[in-house]
C-alpha cells in the first residue's frame, strides 16, 4: 500500500497522498507494538505463582452460618467458572500502574497483548502529514461566493448599503438631489407652484386666526404676538363651523403650547414630543376635513421591490416616516382600487411603498417626518428623500414608468418649527426642493399658521392629487392589462 504514495500517478491529490501514508505508517506501528519478544525456553516453563484473593467481604459474623466442606468446593467451583467468564467479556484494559510484589511474564501466550510504553517511534508518527497538507488547502469556505440577483433582493436589512449623507444618494441609479427651493423655484412644475405661494402666504400669517373669536385670540395671545389685521380670516372659518367650535379648538391649541414649552425645558426626546406635540396638533387640523385621515407610520417599511438602489445594484437602507395624510377612499374609490389591485402579485397589492395594512388601499398626500430640537437635519432630508422616491417608484409601476408629473408636498418637523418641501420625479431621479417655515407651535398664532398649512395640504389633496390619482394611477392600470390581453388575442401578421 506505501508504495502508492510513491507513485504520483495513482495519487495526484496532496491530500490523499498524505492520508494514505499516515495509513501505511499506522499499520507498521500496530505490527510493532503488538509482536511478541522472543523469551528463553527456561522463562517459558517457569510456572506463574498463584495470584492472591483479595478478601471477601464477609457479612457480620451475627448472620454468618457455617457452609459444609463439600457445598463450599462446589460453590467456589461455580464461582470460579462465573467470574472466569465474565473476565473474558470484559473489554481488555491496560495494567494498573499500582505495584505488585507477583511477578509477571514478560510473555505469555495465554494473556491478552497489552501496548508497550511509548516509544520515540510512535512519537514520531504522532506528526500527521495529513493535518498539515489539508490546513493548507482552500476550503469551499473561504472562497468568495457572488450573490444573484434574486438573492441580493432578498436579503435583510443589515446588508442593505448605508446611507449616512445627503451625498450617498447621488449615487443611487435614481439619484435623490436636494435644492434650495427659494432659488430653485423653476424646478417646481407649474401646477405646484400655487401650492407653493398659499404656503408662502401662511409663513407670513396671512389669514391664518378665525376673525369670529378674535377677542379670544386676543386674550389668549396677551403680549406674546402681534396680532395685525391681515391675520385674521373674515370667511372660511365662519362658513364651516361654529363659534363653540372655535373656541374649543382655541383652548386646545392653548393646551398645545404649554405641551411644547414643557418638552423644550424638559429636553425630551422625540416620542415625547410626537404624543404631546405634533401628533394633537396634526389631528386637531384635520379635524375639520372628512376625505383625508392621519396615519402613524413608524412601522411602515418600504417594499423591497419599491426600494431604491446603488451603483452597484445593492438596496439601499430602507427610510420611513412617522406620519402620513392619506386619502380616505369613499366606497366607489375603494371598490376601484381593490378591483386594480386584484390583478396584481401578493407582494404588489398596495397603493403605496408599503405593506403596512392601514396604508395599502388609502394613497398618501403627505409624508411628514419629526425631530427633537437639536435632531439631525440632515437625516430628515435622507428619510424624506429616500421614502418619497420610493414612493414615485411605486406611482411609476402603475403608470407605464413614466415619471410622475406632479410634485408631492413633504413636512418636516424639528421639535416646535414646521418646514414644508417638495419632491419632483424626473427621468434622472428625484429631486428635493428645501425648505419653506409655515409655522410653530410655541404660540397661539404659530400653531395657527401649522394648521393653516396643514390644512392648505389637505384641501390639495382632496381635489388636485383625487383627480389626477384617479384620471392617471387607476385609468391606465386598468387599461394596461386590457392592451396587453388585446396583443395576446390578436393573431400574428
Amino acid at each position: 500500500m506505501c508504495s502508492v504514495v510513491a507513485d504520483r500517478r495513482f495519487s495526484p491529490n496532496p491530500v490523499v497522498a498524505a492520508w494514505v501514508h499516515d495509513v501505511c505508517v499506522s499499520c507498521d506501528l500496530d505490527r510493532y507494538i503488538f509482536q511478541h519478544e522472543p523469551t528463553s525456553g527456561a522463562q517459558r516453563k517457569r510456572k506463574t505463582p498463584p495470584l492472591e484473593e483479595p478478601p471477601l467481604v464477609s457479612a457480620p459474623k451475627t448472620h454468618r452460618r457455617r457452609i459444609p466442606p463439600k457445598k463450599k468446593r462446589a460453590r467456589n467451583s461455580k464461582e470460579g467458572e462465573d467470574n472466569a467468564a465474565a473476565q473474558g467479556d470484559l473489554t481488555p484494559r491496560p495494567p494498573r500502574a499500582k505495584r505488585s510484589n507477583v511477578a509477571q511474564p514478560d510473555n505469555d501466550a495465554d494473556l491478552t497483548p497489552r501496548p508497550r510504553a511509548p516509544t520515540r517511534r510512535l512519537a514520531q508518527a504522532k506528526v500527521s502529514t495529513y493535518v498539515p497538507v489539508l490546513q493548507t488547502m482552500e476550503t469551499p469556505k473561504s472562497r468568495p461566493v457572488e450573490q444573484s440577483d434574486s438573492s441580493a433582493a432578498s436579503t435583510k436589512d443589515t446588508s442593505r448599503s448605508p446611507v449616512k449623507q445627503i451625498g450617498d444618494l447621488v449615487f443611487a441609479r435614481m439619484p435623490i438631489e436636494y435644492y434650495d427651493i427659494s432659488v430653485n423655484l423653476e424646478k417646481l412644475p407649474s401646477d405646484a407652484r400655487d401650492l407653493y405661494k398659499k404656503l408662502r402666504a401662511v409663513g407670513w400669517a396671512s389669514s391664518v386666526l378665525p376673525a369670529d373669536i378674535k377677542d379670544e385670540i386676543c386674550e389668549h395671545v396677551g403680549e406674546t404676538d402681534l396680532l395685525l389685521p391681515h391675520m385674521f380670516d373674515e370667511a372660511s372659518a365662519a362658513n364651516t363651523r361654529s363659534r363653540n367650535q372655535l373656541i374649543r379648538e382655541l383652548d386646545t391649541v392653548d393646551e398645545i403650547c404649554q405641551a411644547t414649552s414643557r418638552r423644550s425645558y424638559d429636553h425630551e426626546a422625540e416620542p415625547s414630543w410626537n404624543c404631546a406635540v405634533h401628533y394633537p396638533i396634526l389631528q386637531l387640523a384635520l379635524k375639520v376635513y372628512e376625505g383625508v385621515v392621519l396615519r402613524n407610520a413608524t412601522t411602515a417599511k418600504i417594499c423591497p421591490a419599491f426600494d431604491n438602489r446603488d451603483a452597484s445594484g445593492k438596496l439601499l437602507q430602507s427610510k420611513m416616516v412617522d406620519f402620513t395624510i392619506n386619502l380616505a377612499p369613499d366606497n366607489d374609490l375603494r371598490r376601484r382600487i381593490l378591483e386594480f389591485l386584484e390583478d396584481q402579485l401578493p407582494s404588489l397589492r398596495t397603493v403605496n411603498q408599503t405593506m403596512y395594512h392601514p396604508l395599502r388601499f388609502a394613497p398618501t398626500i403627505v409624508g411628514v417626518e419629526t425631530k427633537a430640537p437639536g435632531g439631525s437635519e440632515q437625516d430628515a432630508d435622507i428619510q424624506l428623500g429616500v421614502w418619497v422616491s420610493s414612493y414615485f417608484k411605486r406611482i411609476r409601476m402603475l403608470c407605464n414608468n413614466r415619471p410622475v408629473p406632479i410634485a408631492l408636498p413633504l413636512l418636516y418637523v424639528q421639535g416646535n418649527q414646521w418646514f414644508s418641501l417638495f419632491a419632483c420625479d424626473t427621468l434622472d431621479g428625484t429631486e428635493m426642493l428645501t425648505r419653506l417655515l409655515v409655522g410653530n407651535t410655541n404660540t397661539v398664532l404659530g400653531c395657527y399658521k401649522v394648521m393653516t398649512a396643514i390644512r392648505i395640504l389637505s384641501e390639495w389633496g382632496t381635489t388636485s392629487f383625487k383627480q389626477w390619482f384617479e384620471s392617471s394611477v387607476l385609468q391606465e392600470s386598468v387599461a394596461q392589462p386590457t392592451q396587453e390581453l388585446t396583443d395576446l388575442q390578436s393573431p400574428p401578421e
